[in-house]
């Protein structure tokens, strides 16, 4: 079991920021995952866009999947330290969890927020007002150890 950290996560001070919104429809998933790999490969982040477009697709998926949201939105915050990445309905209704478990091998779903927590630095799910749902996860470059020789 992965315990989140539970604090609610404002845009970074300094950012760039930038917004996607689409409908709750599958082809919002690839055009989120795009659109934010395309903002890293911008932003001179290569070695982020992975990680962003798997924690991106499974975060716009979960919406897809599991809500009758109208609408799907997309805030990245770019700072020289970290990306901050939150996807965005406008359900209100049951949270996603925010203590994983572990999957069962023969289960084909169930894995996205397990490979969110896998690939970002932190990441939450957070309920807005009542009206809507967050999930969100920070991603940052994960400096190289020097090779001794």
């Amino acid at each position: 079991m992965t315990k989140t950290d539970s604090t609610a996560c404002a845009p970074f001070p300094s950012s760039q920021r930038y917004s996607f919104t689409g409908p709750n429809a599958a082809m919002t998933v690839r055009l989120a995952r795009d659109w934010v790999a395309c903002l890293m490969e911008a932003h001179g982040r290569p070695r982020l866009v992975e990680a962003a477009k798997l924690c991106t697709s499974e975060a716009v998926t979960n919406t897809y999947l599991h809500t009758c949201a109208s609408v799907i939105a997309v805030d990245v915050s770019v700072t020289d330290a970290r990306v901050l990445v939150l996807v965005k309905d406008d359900e209100a209704g049951k949270l996603l969890p925010t203590e994983l478990t572990e999957v069962p091998v023969t289960r084909q779903g169930g894995r996205g927020l397990l490979l969110i927590a896998a690939y970002a630095e932190r990441w939450n799910v957070v309920q807005g007002g009542g009206r809507h749902k967050t999930v969100w996860f920070s991603l940052t470059e994960q400096t190289e150890e020097p090779v001794e020789a």
